[in-house]
């Protein structure tokens, strides 16, 4: 974008700048013409020449500056608006005098306004004197036409006419109304208010509203005719809405858009709305905030096919198909709409077309006919939009508040491109504060009275008017002219040839190809000038500039002088990135252009020429993979192979190979690499698509199969696959291998392996009629000719020749001439190498229909060997049963039992395979019996399923049910299980009794369930749920529902159950102990000594593991029976509920959930608890307060464990926490001197000069120590608090000795949350006390609280001394007769633990002390006086305490502040929630309707309210009418809070409830009842929520 540096000097000389000021507006279009600040307009032509200069200083001094301006289509005339209100037109041709002057209208001759007399001033239309003209323009091609809009919302359409010689003026308002306007007395010293009362539009004032005209445009002349130019459309844009008035032949609107209401209001139709899915992500969307702002633009009528001149004002009628609609883009802050206005008559000759299904408008019709207005799309900027220009069809110039300009593309309603133009400074005007400062100030929510929408009121903050750019940004014929402070700006957009031109230009070849290429395809995410829309076109265009610039790239890359440079060398790191992205680039142009004539030929051989080929081949895979590149010549693919195999991209290569058609390839070539380097998959694809072989891929792969069983199995049986290979290489190399060769080795054997089992899934989809690999399904007869072809030749008898035509003897034995082949070579093959996976292969195949003998089913393709089969299920059945099963020979003796060997095992183990080719007759009897029960396996997992195709005699049913039940695989007992399963529905053996033998030593439990359900051997069935380690989920529900009462078993199958389940309670407490003791307590009478009586007779040797495991039963049940889980509640259920008190439900359900048994079993579970699992010890004494057992035996036990917390729980429930606190203070001095005496032993060798560091072991000591002291910490602590807790309830409860001994010391001994239950319950029941509390549970008030401090001080005295004996340890003892200190050494991480260790301990005590101390006897300031007293009767200097001291002190102020800043808090969300309270009471209450919402009749009699309209009625009258009126629903209102709340009823009335229900009171209490005490209900309210009834219903 240059500047137009003839016009910017001459308009900023000092000469212009003096007579004519500074420049405001700017109109473009045969001439540029500005105007200025002193009312002149200045006119330029293209050649950057003064034309003339249109005004005088008399004229500024009338009018003011210059607004706007105007320019007629011939270009011959020029229209002005000023700033005072006058509109000037000027004739170029004679620049001397305006031809017209419209001049505003003074207040007085505002139609209907009085002008002072007895007659009104004459009507006259017109602006009035002072608004602003800002927008101006001629309608149609006459130039006296021209409709103008001010800054108060008015538009008027003038009409200027000779009459007689004399000049005439008609004027028609357009748009907005006198009432709006406040006219000032100030001017016209007449109206003193704003006109509210004149009646010329309607004959009720509205009310007031803000206004002004944002945007006024008549629709220009487009390059051909068009319907929507005979109705002389103007369009209007104001802050409510956009309309378009027609002006021919009358004045009238023909379309309205109102704005939405809410700012991110959008119309959800999926074609008008595409924009908005192309928001910019990063868009800031405030949603606090609205900018008043709002633009238009018109696009006029363009040829599609070319520019046309009109001849005579006409068009062709041949070309009225070819040319576009007007459109029209306007917007509102950020929300950009575009309209288009087609003709009626032409849509209905045009095919359906999506973007036209949004039908908006349809206007008036004239004689031409009848407009639509369609919206084409909406979309929303991240700024707010200031300026719309059209450059054409293809692009919308968007300038936004942040002087960003956007190229936006209305097609497809995306942003193409956005620079900021900051630097051009352009010309804004602050044009519509004054007229909407009023609408600015106000909330979004009174935007109601002046819209139409009906939608509820959304609060926005505040709104932002915005500056107005309109007049500093115009377009004209494609170029962009803007008006800035300095200069006056023009540019346009690059066409699509000039932006290739500049990038070749720059040397940028790479980013020319990829830009033309885009433009090629019509995808370019840039405007596009330049470029036809018809894609046959714009492809014979773009395609041969497009090759032009490949030839000139190939030929400036592979140059002579660049040649010689060495920058051909393919493995130079710069050249080669140059090769790649041009070789992207052609490979990308071509394929877009579908020319692979000159990719190949042309391109790729400059390629080859400089020796850079393998990257162009390179460059061809993702094109390949993607299938946009399949065919090839073949000299190319080959060249392609070689490159891919000299650098070993085998996986790569295979994928290619795939992808391309079999037609290109080198078969030859390709068969012997993928045999070389084991690409099996690719050597398929070849077969199978190039020559339809699909027997040639198994011939193929039963060589690999060969190979690799020969180097499993060769020599000895200690060798392995990769030692036989490594052999070879080292009989090759006559040297010793190496660790390298070891590892090559290992990986070709396992590579070949994994190679060979491809054969596998082959099968898979050949024999569904299916291609390898991927699954594509083949023509019907080809796919029957391969599952043919393959079957027979797997399932041959004998070895054949293949390929038929001139091939060889297939052999499987070592020996070549055949005599050692044993029958059906090929299917032993497979058995032999993998068994699992091919019977795996054929479940799969058997599923095929094609098995079910259809008739396209065609016979053996191998006659000689298998003459007049056909292939079925029942054949393969039968041949594996004989290669396999030996059906004639009596069953290969099943071995003792084995390690377990799985399908893995077979794949894997050389070992196991050792000698298979030796012998080609026999398998070893291990694998021969394993591949037996495979079998097995695979005919009862398919005999079920095709029992019309499959039939077995019983013979060989019993044999495979018997082998199946007999192995002890553990490998394999789930698949044997469920073939049983499967077999026994087919199948019932006669020897039942023997089988169920053979199923339970075989495990079997799920086929042992279902024959003793079916015989109803239910103790039997009990003992194999118990055995059944699948059924342990659903095991205890299974038992219940055969012993429940609802169970249809007889009492003695009952009885039967219960024994089974007695003799096994200690399988079932190992399962699970708590279901166990719900199962003894719910139905053998809850007689839990019995159980635990069993569990013990349980010990069979009297040693102590049998002792432990007897104790873990027993605690296991004890645990179930008086601790159980609670059941959690579902997360959907929890998640709307509203918080409970979990430790109420937790207490709940445990009482529902324990029974009520002997103390002591409880003292028994504590006992063993204590043993198994100490940390819960406390927390079950705690919650299990009501069980009146033995504290001695408990404690007996806490302490032989040395559970100390229970021990110090037990010791203060038993009146003594002076002796719980002492035990708590011993272990804390006994761990504080196993942390001195280390830092000691340590200090004593620091003398030395060889200082011992600290070792690990040390180091963990302290760490458990440290730990140690902090888990006593919290115990003391919590020992404390409770005794503070004891004294503050003493303080706050006067009860008596009797009724509160018991309730004082549970208080004392309770967490938190029991607490305020108990004491709820204290209250609710006086006589309530506990059973176990001691005569030292209640004690006198004084002395609780000095017993309360003296625990305090004791645990902060021995914290405090120990802390001050650590750190000074740590920091070294004082030499004799020296000062100095002498540190001990040792690491910093250590130090620093035990430093913050022990200052913490003393701050938790000290913040602990602060939280549960409430009585005013327990005070801090005497803790620590009493703590200075005693350290100071030691040896501790101040300078010891100090720092302890002074954290203390810190942890008291700071304790202090946050306690005093959570009390503002607290105060604060009072008065907020009493202040609201205090809001909704004083409001008063509104009914409804005025009628009973039960009869229906009207609440108040009419008559009565028009009493006190009457001018004849005393005041005392009107009071004494007013007291009839019992309202008494206001009056109670102020107390209730809903609907369900009382009303106060009176005598006789109505009754009025919050909610806005009103009643006769006799209605409603007919309907309640006529107790006068009854609490009332609003009916209404009280039917909707039935469902919830007792709550609040919501009013």
């Amino acid at each position: 974008m240059d500047p137009l540096r003839k016009i910017s000097d001459h308009l900023h000389s000092e000469a212009v700048r003096h007579s004519g000021g500074l420049p405001t507006v700017m109109a473009v279009s045969g001439v540029i013409a500005i105007g200025t600040t002193r009312g002149l307009v200045l006119v330029y032509d293209y050649s950057q020449n003064l034309r003339c200069i249109l005004g005088d200083e008399s004229q500024s001094n009338d009018s003011g500056p210059v607004t706007s301006i105007a320019i007629s289509a011939d270009h011959t005339a020029v229209a002005c608006g000023y700033s005072r209100g006058s509109i000037v037109v000027w004739d170029l041709a004679y620049p001397n005098q305006p031809v017209r002057k419209i001049h505003p209208i003074s207040y007085s001759q505002v139609p209907g306004v009085s002008s002072g007399g007895s007659q009104p001033a004459p009507r006259k239309e017109g602006h009035i004197q002072d608004a602003a003209i800002l927008h101006i323009g001629f309608v149609g091609l006459k130039k006296t036409e021209i409709v103008s809009g001010d800054d108060r919302g008015m538009a008027f359409y003038h009409v200027l006419y000779k009459v007689v010689m004399v000049n005439a003026i008609e004027t028609t308002r357009i748009l907005g109304r006198y009432q709006n306007l406040s006219l000032e007395s100030a001017s016209a010293g007449k109206l003193t208010q704003p006109v509210a009362g004149l009646s010329s539009d309607s004959s009720a004032a509205k009310p007031k509203r803000p206004s002004t005209v944002f945007a006024m445009q008549p629709l220009p002349l487009g390059q051909a005719m068009h319907i929507a130019e005979t109705f002389g459309l103007v369009a209007l844009l104001t802050p409510y809405k956009m309309i378009i008035v027609g002006l021919k032949p009358s004045p009238q609107t023909q379309y309205k858009y109102v704005k939405p209401k809410s700012s991110t209001h959008f119309h959800h139709n999926p074609i008008i709305s595409k924009g908005l899915a192309n928001e910019q992500p990063n868009a800031p969307l405030d949603s606090t905030s609205e900018s008043l702002s709002g633009c238009l633009s018109w696009l006029p009528v363009m040829k599609l096919g070319g520019v046309k001149s009109r001849q005579n004002g006409k068009a062709d009628k041949k070309d009225d198909d070819n040319k576009s609609d007007p459109t029209l883009a306007f917007s509102w802050g950020q929300h950009l709409i575009i309209i288009q206005v087609a003709v009626e008559s032409q849509l209905t000759n045009k095919s359906k077309d999506p973007s036209r299904s949004s039908v908006v408008a349809t206007s008036s019709r004239n004689k031409y006919g009848r407009l639509e207005f369609t919206k084409c799309g909406e979309w929303r900027c991240r700024d707010n939009i200031v300026a719309l220009q059209w450059i054409n069809r293809q692009i919308l110039i968007i300038l936004t508040s942040n002087d960003s300009m956007i190229v936006f593309d209305p097609k497809t309603m995306t942003e193409t491109e956005r620079v900021n133009i900051k630097s051009k400074k352009l010309v804004f005007h602050d044009s519509f504060t004054t007229a909407l400062k009023d609408l600015a100030q106000e909330t979004m929510t009174s935007d109601a009275k002046f819209t139409s929408s009906g939608d509820e009121n959304h609060s926005v903050g505040h709104r932002i008017i915005e500056m107005a750019y309109h007049h500093s940004l115009r377009s004209y014929k494609g170029r962009l002219f803007i008006l800035g402070v300095d200069h006056i700006f023009i540019g346009t957009l690059l066409s699509w040839a000039d932006r290739i031109i500049a990038l070749v230009q720059s040397g940028d070849f790479l980013e020319g190809i990829a830009l033309a290429t885009s433009f090629y395809v019509g995808k370019s995410t840039q405007t596009v000038l330049g470029l036809p829309e018809d894609e046959h076109a714009r492809h014979q265009i773009v395609g041969d500039k497009l090759l032009e610039l490949l030839n000139a790239s190939l030929n400036y890359t592979f140059s002579s002088t660049r040649t010689y440079e060495g920058m051909v060398d393919e493995m130079s790191g710069g050249g080669s990135v140059l090769f790649h992205d041009l070789a992207l680039g052609c490979t990308e142009a071509c394929i877009r252009m579908d020319n692979q004539e000159f990719l190949f030929d042309v391109a790729y051989e400059r390629f080859a020429d400089a020796g850079v080929k393998g990257v162009f081949l390179e460059v061809l895979e993702p094109y390949i993979l993607q299938n946009e590149l399949c065919d090839f010549p073949p000299a190319i693919m080959k060249d392609l192979v070689a490159h891919y195999s000299h650098k070993r991209y085998f996986t790569r290569l295979e994928n290619i190979i795939w992808h391309v058609n079999p037609q290109c390839l080198d078969i030859d070539q390709v068969i012997s690499t993928c045999q070389r380097e084991g690409l099996y998959s690719a050597m398929i694809f070849v077969w199978n698509r190039s020559m339809n072989d699909y027997v040639s891929p198994v011939v193929e792969l039963l060589k690999v199969i060969r190979m690799v069983l020969k180097a499993e199995s060769s020599n000895t049986a200690e060798t392995t696959g990769a030692e036989y290979f490594l052999r070879l290489h080292s009989t090759a190399s006559n040297s010793f291998p190496t660790v390298a060769d070891v590892a090559s080795a290992t990986i070709k054997a396992e590579s070949m392996r994994e190679g060979a089992e491809h054969i596998f899934n082959y099968l898979k989809s050949i024999l569904t009629g299916r291609l390898y690999p991927d699954n594509t399904p083949l023509p019907s007869q080809e796919s029957n000719v391969a599952r043919s072809a393959v079957y027979s030749f797997i399932f041959s008898g004998r070895c054949v020749v293949w390929p038929r035509m001139g091939g060889k003897l297939i052999l499987t034995a070592e020996g070549g001439d055949g005599s050692s082949e044993p029958t059906y070579p090929y299917l032993r093959l497979l058995l032999r190498f993998n068994a699992v996976k091919f019977l795996d292969a054929l479940e799969v195949a058997f599923e095929d229909p094609w098995l079910n003998g259809s008739d396209d089913m065609l016979s053996s393709g191998f006659d000689d060997e298998m003459p007049g089969k056909v292939v079925s299920r029942q054949i393969i059945i039968n041949t594996l049963l004989d290669v396999i099963g030996g059906t004639n020979s009596p069953p290969a003796p099943r071995p003792n039992p084995i390690p377990s060997i799985s399908a893995s095992t077979v794949k894997s183990s050389g070992s196991d395979l050792n000698g298979i080719l030796n012998n080609n007759r026999s398998v070893k009897p291990t694998q021969q019996h394993q591949n037996l029960i495979y079998l097995y396996i695979f005919i009862s997992r398919n005999l079920h399923k095709y029992t019309t195709f499959i039939l077995l005699p019983p013979t060989i049913l019993h044999r495979i049910l018997r082998t199946l039940a007999e192995e002890h695989d553990a490998a394999t007992q789930d698949a044997r299980e469920q073939a049983v399963q499967n077999l026994l529905t087919v199948y019932t053996p006669t020897e039942a009794d023997q089988m169920v033998l053979l199923y339970e030593e075989a495990g079997f439990c799920q086929v042992l369930e279902n024959i003793y359900r079916r015989d109803s051997k239910y103790r039997k069935l009990v003992e194999t749920y118990i055995k059944d380690t699948k059924h342990f989920a659903t095991l205890f529900e299974s038992i219940e529902e055969l012993i429940d009462v609802k169970s249809k078993l007889t009492d003695r199958q009952k009885a039967d159950v219960r024994q089974a389940v007695l003799l096994r309670i200690p399988r079932l407490v190992e399962i699970d102990g708590q279901k166990t003791a719900e199962l003894v307590q719910r139905y053998f009478g809850g007689d839990h000594e019995d159980m635990l009586r069993r569990l013990e007779d349980e010990q069979e040797v009297d040693d102590e593991e049998s002792r432990l495991a007897v104790d873990q039963h027993v605690f296991f049940y004890l645990r179930g029976l008086l601790e159980p889980e609670v059941p959690q509640p579902d997360q959907d259920d929890t998640a709307a509920a509203k918080p409970v008190d979990f430790t109420a439900v937790l207490d709940q359900t445990w009482q529902k959930m324990v029974p009520d048994v002997d103390a002591k079993l409880h003292e028994r579970y504590v006992d063993l608890m204590c043993q198994f699992d100490p940390s819960g010890v406390y927390n079950y004494l705690n919650t299990t307060l009501d069980v009146s057992y033995n504290l001695t035996t408990v404690l007996k036990s806490c302490e032989k464990y040395g559970v100390l917390d229970a021990v110090v729980w037990i010791m203060e429930k038993s009146g003594d926490p002076q002796g719980a606190l002492t035990k708590v203070l011993d272990i804390v001095r006994e761990q504080i001197t196993i942390v001195l005496n280390l830092l000691r032993q340590h200090h004593s060798t620091n003398a030395q000069e060889d200082l011992p560091p600290w070792t690990l072991t040390e180091q963990n000591i302290v760490s458990d120590c440290l730990t140690r002291i902090r888990g006593v910490l919290r115990v003391g602590t919590h020992l404390c608090e409770n005794s503070s807790r004891k004294l503050a309830l003493a303080n706050s409860t006067v009860v008596c000795q009797d009724d509160n001994q018991g309730f004082a010391s549970l208080m004392m001994l309770t967490s938190p949350s029991t607490l305020t239950r108990q004491i709820n319950s204290k209250h609710s029941n006086s006589a309530t006390s506990a059973p176990f509390l001691s005569p030292r549970a209640f004690v006198h008030k004084p002395n609780a609280e000095n017993e309360s401090e003296d625990l305090w001080f004791k645990l902060l005295d021995t914290y405090v001394e120990s802390s001050i004996s650590v750190i000074a340890a740590i920091g070294g003892a004082i030499k004799k007769g020296s000062l100095d200190r002498q540190p001990i050494h040792m690491p910093s991480n250590l130090h620093d633990s035990i430093v913050s260790s022990f200052k913490s301990f003393v701050q938790s005590i000290l913040t602990s002390l602060l939280l549960s101390t409430s009585s005013p006897h327990v005070s801090l300031p005497r803790l620590l006086l009493r703590l200075i007293q005693s350290q100071a009767k030691g040896d501790t200097t101040f300078a010891d305490f100090r720092d302890i001291f002074l954290g203390m002190l810190d942890t008291y102020k700071y304790e202090g502040h946050l306690l005093e800043m959570t009390n503002r808090l607290f105060e604060q969300d009072l008065f907020v929630g009493v202040r609201s309270v205090i809001q909704k009471k004083s409001r008063g209450w509104r009914p409804r309707r005025i009628v009973c919402e039960i009869c229906h009749l009207t609440l108040l009699d009419l008559s009565i309210l028009q009493k006190p309209f009457a001018f004849d009625v005393d005041d005392n009258d009107v009071a004494t009418d007013q007291a009839h009126l019992a309202l008494e629903g206001g009056e109670q209102g102020e107390s209730s809070t809903s609907s369900r709340a009382p009303a106060t009823p009176s005598k006789d009335g109505i009754v009025l409830f919050r909610c806005g229900h009103g009643y006769h009171r006799a209605c409603l209490e007919m309907q309640l009842g006529t107790n006068p005490l009854i609490n009332w209900v609003c009916m209404q309210c009280d039917q909707v929520s039935a469902v919830a009834r007792g709550k609040q219903p919501v009013s």
